[in-house]
């Protein structure tokens, strides 16, 4: 009901690049994905030149890991002229961005997102510089870089608007997964404050990346046996949406627990595999 409520509000109004990408999220993590696309390819067809209409097929592509056409769709948008089109051209760049992210090329996808996060500041768009500069976070993890990584999450945690719930528990939990290096006790309390938010939001997937991070923290602590519950719930979670890449990581950490504690090595095949 909530998914088909979303889908009727994304094509009868006029969202915002960020609504707009919670909306098409949801859709495609609840199945109705393709239906909902249909509704904004009618909408494409009828005004080529909308931004709003190429933006989410463009969504539409990044999402469901179509990786060139989200690129193309993400470029003719950014060179779009006008001033309607600006908030449009900002969500293009972090979309281009996060979608050679999502293919593992950093370099292009750390240069697309800094530039959105230039646009985003220009424009005071809080929600797009915040996402901009956790997307960065996930970068400067992957080089092992935690002051910088502390350093580009605090900066997101104070751009991003106390409205944009979703974010905020993203920011939490991203500040999580840091602050478990000095101390777990603080990384539990705002990892915790994450999942809240996130529960209360109704975000699927950031849910099971912050209950994921709690796992992490817990296990940092040294607390194997708690740590068992927000695994177990992070792997419901994150299977019952198509974030592939959140999906496999969390089964990853799943099969590794399995040969570690357990010498479970049945189990931990099926959770590799």
């Amino acid at each position: 009901m909530l998914a088909r409520a979303a889908q009727g509000q994304a094509v009868a109004t006029d969202p915002s690049p960020r609504q707009l990408v919670r909306t098409i999220t949801a859709a495609i993590d609840q199945g109705q994905g393709d239906s909902l696309r249909r509704q904004w390819e009618i909408k494409a067809r009828r005004a080529p030149g909308s931004p709003e209409s190429q933006f989410a097929l463009a969504t539409f592509d990044r999402l469901q890991y179509h990786h060139r056409a989200a690129e193309d769709r993400f470029a003719a948008i950014a060179l779009m002229p006008g001033a309607a089109a600006g908030p449009w051209r900002t969500w293009a760049l972090l979309g281009a961005g996060l979608t050679r992210l999502q293919r593992w090329d950093g370099a292009a996808g750390l240069a697309a997102v800094e530039r959105a996060l230039v646009v985003a500041d220009s424009l005071g768009d809080g929600s797009a510089g915040a996402v901009a500069l956790l997307a960065q976070a996930r970068i400067a993890a992957r080089a092992v870089a935690p002051d910088s990584v502390r350093r580009l999450v605090t900066r997101a945690q104070q751009l991003v608007p106390a409205s944009d719930s979703v974010v905020t528990a993203q920011g939490l939990c991203a500040a999580g997964a840091v602050l478990r290096l000095r101390s777990t006790a603080a990384a539990d309390s705002v990892t915790r404050q994450g999942i809240a938010l996130a529960r209360a939001a109704g975000d699927t997937r950031t849910l099971g990346g912050c209950l994921l991070t709690l796992y992490q923290v817990l296990e940092a602590s040294g607390r194997q046996a708690q740590a068992v519950t927000p695994l177990t719930e992070a792997l419901d979670v994150i299977d019952r949406t198509r974030d592939f890449d959140l999906g496999a990581s969390a089964h990853q950490q799943a099969a590794f627990r399995y040969v570690q504690y357990s010498y479970g090595l049945g189990n931990s095949r099926v959770h590799a595999l």
